[in-house]
């Protein structure tokens, strides 16, 4: 169970400009046809305006406000649309409303935002998905972490941040860019690895995982961002390929009324943090110094229309990280630095003809970041993820298609063509590495320590582990190795390119306006190791202290062998195959909807039919949403919604994909090492299994009250929304290294919603301009087997809990997706002085609950060890932020944004290996607009 409250102030205006489809031939201006103009959002005369003033009612035919294909709507239908870089609080040609609650009548679960709203959500880093973190029916803390501390990796990692909405996997939403989906098909989530990369604790990483797998594949800077609209339920019949919700953004469009142009720099460092220690007692008895690092970003945008008819926008912004950490002690505790970058680019033009606008678009994601192996004397990993966008999108009116007697008319298509394609890599400094032995020192029972075998050969860049810090334990018999690795990890790479055409028609007909379109787009996925991987010294055979050591104390190697020396020799080498495994498929999507208005009643009604040809299932989802408006400013509306998950090559793409080899040798009595390396007896292959299966969907059912406030002319919408998953993914055992995907997984989500929102503009006061209040309530709990498509069986980690064994992925059972039970979320924005000061304030709080937690005690359970949970109740917590934006002068700007102004530590946990958490943090900015 959970209670999610959010409260959202906001005010002000934001840098706005005429995007709007009236310069479309034929095409009547948004006012005529009731859709949205570059400054207003339509809305049902009694849901959420967000004018200071009700609106009155129109005559004219509504026509729905969302967009095409499986894409978004824009500024020509219906969403706000702004021009230019970073936070546009403050410098502005026309007010706009920052929050609209809803779109079209049965748009429900809509929430659309503007620029400023996005940004003064967000963490003030740049990422545009952290500005959802309060937002009803959106999770994304995890107070079940048992390691929640941060390490220099992990606070340059500028990715986007993890959601789940609707308690669904943080895989199963569909982001959204300019109308094309950009999700991650390949799989978002490894098998072979469920732990990031971390810096901190040495070891070896998953020879056979790729690191860096997201979600999304085209991360989007905040600063660029136009509109951003979540639909949480009630989604209309062009959306589908989601479980969870549908994130959509809009980037601002080619200004088309005079030049624009903007530049932002912000900075973020260690010495901007306050580390909160948050292990289990507030002790650090590891001595762990808290992370150093330094962000930077840098943005700029510059758009112009050339003529009347042709316009432009350029937009590139580029953040960059670096961190320096300190290796083992075996390589001399040596500082090594690790860094970051995120590049994002675009160029989109709008060309106006006598037949329509046409837009072309194309972006580049560019993002890498470097891993550096504790315990390795050099070895490097590059973790990327690259990615082009490019599509032309044609936008006209069909003025030719009218029918008086029908009421057919204003019917305007929209079509686009798209090619995207999207890498991630995993870069290392070498395809080759050895393991050699600097010295080798035993133990007997009751003994001391004896060294057995030593070597200078390393001497330079390996030492040896003190005596002291050796065990001492005189029952047993002790051996220590001093290993020196040196080399690389090999190199892998996954990805997908994803190419089609959307077409859509919408105009009015009967009592109200219809939506067909469709989609066609074919995905062929990727996943390969490009160059074959050996490592030398799984086994190091040295020439004193073993039982076979040769007779002579010296091993003879074969000419030229890059793994044997005099003192030692690797007698195992293990060697990853070169292999490339790709997938493609097809898919179609069409989708046809009719909303009418009949006096007090309104109906939308549609159906989506998707289908495509790897899993060869015709998925067929209905949606219905009726609405009785039984008075002036109130309004009731019942759903039922059908939504299916997008397309998968989760296990197609590591079917197949060939284990290590380990090749093996010996050496004679005379110490003569053998030149030949004998393979092995069997070549094996993982398995991933995933034919006749189902498609993963729910079933949802939500209803909705509406309701103007009559004393303050605010808008309430109650809601109330129950979700059935059938059919999940969930992963099985077929056999030895074998996992076979079934559809046995099942979930059930339900949220109970309160929401309002008033704002005021131009107020009659000599020092506030302007500000607005929303607040929003939700209860909601979650119910889920094991819907994800990957285990970790390959896990060393077990969990013990109630008597039951579970792996960290399993344990999903108990702790819900990330489900936090009760959050209350706000923001307050207020202008001031002529919109020279702007403050922003934002809060999230967490009331109690009961949960689970690592007890820290440890139990052998069917014969492995297990880390025991156990319940505890979890305490409220606040978090506000604050983000105060100052104009220096009518183009300039500085702006400071604080997180966690109470320096609250949260209810997640950190290990003694790594115990520190980021509590209240700065991050500046400054900035010119034109």
């Amino acid at each position: 169970m959970g209670v999610v409250a959010c409260v959202l102030l906001t005010a002000g205006p934001a840098l706005a400009q005429d995007n709007s489809a009236s310069d479309i031939p034929g095409l009547q201006t948004p006012a005529q046809q009731q859709a949205t103009s570059a400054g207003e959002v339509p809305l049902p005369d009694l849901v959420v305006s967000t004018s200071n003033k009700p609106k009155k009612a129109k005559k004219a035919k509504k026509q729905s406000t969302s967009g095409g294909g499986s894409g978004s709507a824009d500024a020509d239908e219906g969403v706000l649309a702004s021009q230019g870089s970073g936070d546009a609080a403050a410098s502005s040609d026309e007010p706009l409303d920052g929050v609209v609650l809803g779109g079209a009548v049965a748009d429900t679960g809509m929430t659309v935002f503007d620029t400023r709203s996005v940004n003064m959500r967000t963490d003030g880093g740049g990422d545009a998905n952290t500005f959802m973190r309060n937002l009803p029916n959106v999770q994304y803390q995890n107070d079940a972490n048992d390691n929640a501390g941060i390490n220099g990796y992990q606070a340059i990692d500028t990715r986007p941040l993890l959601l789940s909405i609707n308690g669904a996997q943080t895989y199963e939403n569909n982001f959204i860019v300019n109308g094309v989906s950009t999700n991650n098909v390949t799989g978002a989530v490894d098998p072979f690895n469920t732990d990031a990369l971390n810096s901190d604790t040495g070891g070896n990483p998953n020879i056979n995982a790729v690191f860096g797998l997201h979600p999304q594949t085209v991360f989007v800077p905040s600063d660029f961002i136009g509109t951003a609209t979540i639909i949480d339920s009630n989604a209309s019949a062009e959306y589908g390929e989601f479980l969870g919700g549908v994130v959509i953004y809009d980037l601002a469009r080619p200004p088309t009324d005079r030049y624009r142009a903007s530049l932002s720099y912000r900075r973020h460092t260690h010495e901007m943090v306050d580390y909160l220690n948050v292990t289990p007692t507030g002790t650090n008895p590891l001595g762990k110094t808290a992370p150093k690092f330094t962000q930077e970003s840098l943005a700029a945008s510059i758009g112009a229309p050339i003529t009347t008819d042709l316009s432009f926008i350029i937009q590139a912004s580029r953040k960059t990280g670096d961190t320096t950490r300190q290796k083992e002690y075996t390589y001399f505790n040596g500082v090594s630095t690790e860094d970051s970058e995120n590049i994002f680019l675009r160029f989109a033009t709008q060309l106006k003809t006598d037949i329509g606008r046409f837009t072309f678009d194309t972006s580049l994601t560019d993002y890498q970041q470097l891993w550096t192996a504790m315990s390795w004397r050099d070895m490097e990993m590059n973790v990327a993820t690259r990615t082009s966008a490019t599509q032309l999108e044609y936008l006209g009116a069909l003025t030719n298609i009218a029918n008086e007697n029908i009421g057919l008319n204003n019917v305007t298509l929209k079509s686009r063509v798209y090619y995207n394609d999207s890498e991630t890599l995993n870069e290392t400094n070498s395809n080759v590495a050895y393991s050699w032995i600097a010295k080798r020192r035993v133990k007997p029972i009751g003994g001391t320590w004896e060294e057995t075998f030593s070597t200078d050969d390393y001497a330079d860049w390996c030492q040896s582990d003190p005596i002291e810090a050796l065990g001492t334990d005189p029952t047993r018999r002790l051996q220590n190795n001093t290993v020196c690795q040196t080399g690389g990890y090999g190199n892998k790479e996954m990805g997908q390119t994803d190419y089609g055409v959307q077409a859509q028609l919408r105009g009015n007909i009967f009592l109200g306006n219809f939506l067909i379109g469709g989609e066609a787009k074919t995905i062929e996925g990727r996943r390969a190791r490009p160059d074959e991987y050996v490592w030398y010294g799984t086994q190091v055979r040295t020439a004193t202290g073993e039982n076979n050591s040769p007779a002579g104390g010296q091993f003879f190697c074969p000419e030229g062998d890059p793994a044997c020396t005099r003192d030692q020799y690797a007698s195992i080498k293990t060697v990853s195959p070169v292999f490339i495994i790709s997938q493609s498929l097809n898919a179609i999507h069409g989708f046809a909807e009719i909303d009418q208005t009949l006096g007090w009643f309104n109906v939308r009604a549609g159906t989506r039919v998707d289908y495509e040809d790897y899993f060869k299932n015709v998925n067929i989802a209905p949606r219905l949403a009726a609405t009785v408006s039984p008075f002036d400013g109130i309004s009731l509306t019942g759903g039922y919604n059908r939504y299916y998950i997008g397309e998968t090559l989760y296990y197609a793409l590591r079917d197949s994909q060939p284990f290590s080899l380990a090749y093996n040798r010996t050496h004679t009595a005379d110490g003569t090492v053998g030149s030949t390396w004998n393979p092995p007896t069997n070549i094996r292959r993982y398995g991933f299994k995933s034919l006749d299966l189902d498609t993963p969907f729910h079933d949802e059912y939500t209803g909705t009250l509406r309701v103007r406030d009559p004393l303050l002319n605010g808008n309430v919408r109650l809601r109330y929304t129950e979700r059935y998953g059938k059919d999940l993914f969930t992963s099985a055992s077929c056999g030895t290294n074998c996992s076979t995907l079934t559809n046995d997984g099942e979930s059930f989500y339900r949220s109970a919603t309160a929401e309002y929102t008033k704002f005021w503009r131009n107020l009659p006061t000599e020092y506030l301009n302007g500000a607005g209040f929303t607040v929003g309530a939700t209860w909601s709990e979650q119910n889920i087997s094991r819907g994800t498509y990957v285990d970790d069986d390959e896990s060393k980690v077990f969990i013990l809990y109630k008597g039951q064994s579970y792996t960290p992925l399993s344990f999903v059972d108990v702790t819900g997706n990330m489900d936090i039970p009760v959050r209350i979320g706000g923001t307050l924005s207020t202008n001031w002085l002529n919109n020279m000061l702007v403050v922003d304030l934002s809060a999230g709080y967490n009331l109690g609950y009961q949960g689970v937690y690592d007890t820290g005690a440890n139990e052998m359970f069917d014969g492995r060890v297990h880390e025991v949970f156990d319940d505890r109740k979890f305490k409220a917590v606040l978090k506000v932020d604050l983000a105060a934006y100052v104009a220096v002068t009518e183009q300039a700007y500085i702006k400071a944004h604080v997180n966690n102004i109470f320096n609250t530590p949260g209810n997640a946990i950190a290990t003694y290996q790594n115990p520190w958490m980021i509590g209240r943090s700065f991050w500046l900015e400054s900035g010119l607009r034109f």
